[in-house]
This record gives structure tokens, sequence and C-alpha cells, in this order.
């Protein structure tokens, strides 16, 4: 339903998301330091990254990448879209270093590429 573009979220969506665990989860995916280390976990962190896309997407949960406030339980440490700014830098490092070699690899050195090209 979230992948919709005729679809708006509706505030009880919204608040639902705010007062849940997901976006902690979701920060500490993103937190993780190295597309290495996410990497060990690609399936997951490509639903996480897709997630969050998804969120973007929609005007009414845009608020949900961006700084929450202290009001909601648990509280957010970093907002998404600050871990993501950081992610970014990374990703825009290592798509550079791979460039030349990207048509030489394998799945398993695929795979740090094809996140790098996500975030």
């Amino acid at each position: 339903m979230i992948k919709s573009k005729d679809w708006e979220a509706p505030a009880e969506i919204k608040n639902m998301l705010l007062e849940s665990a997901l976006l902690p989860t979701l920060e500490a995916a993103l937190r993780s330091g190295s597309l290495l280390e996410m990497v060990k976990e690609y399936e997951l962190n490509m639903a996480y990254l897709g997630f969050v896309q998804e969120i973007a997407a929609h005007s009414s949960l845009i608020d949900l990448v961006l700084d929450i406030g202290e009001e909601y339980e648990p509280r957010q440490k970093e907002p998404i879209f600050k871990l993501l700014a950081k992610l970014m830098e990374l990703a825009d490092i290592f798509m550079k270093w791979t460039d030349d070699a990207s048509g030489n690899m394998d799945e398993e050195q695929i795979r740090p590429r094809k996140l790098a090209e996500m975030i």
C-alpha cells in the first residue's frame, strides 16, 4: 500500500510509525558505519533503504526521515536523513573507487556497489 502513488497516508499511519520501534530500528541499521558492514545483511539493508525511499515519496510521511523531536519514545538519536547523508559520502567514495572495476565484478563484489547505488 505504501508503494501506491495515489495513496496518501492518513495521520494515524504516521503516528503509528512514530510510536513504533521501526524508526529506531532504521536508525540503528543506518548507523552501522560502513558499506561492508551493511553488506553482511544485504537483503535486510536493501529493504530498509527501499522503505525509507517509499516514506520519502509521501509528503505526509517525509517528516519521519527528518528530526522528529523529543516527544516520541524511544527518542531519536540521529535523524535518518543525517545518517543517510553520512552513508552517501561513503557510497560516493566507494562508487568512484569501483567505477573502473565494475564490469569485472562477481555477484559477491557487486552487492556493496548495489547498496551504494541505492543509498
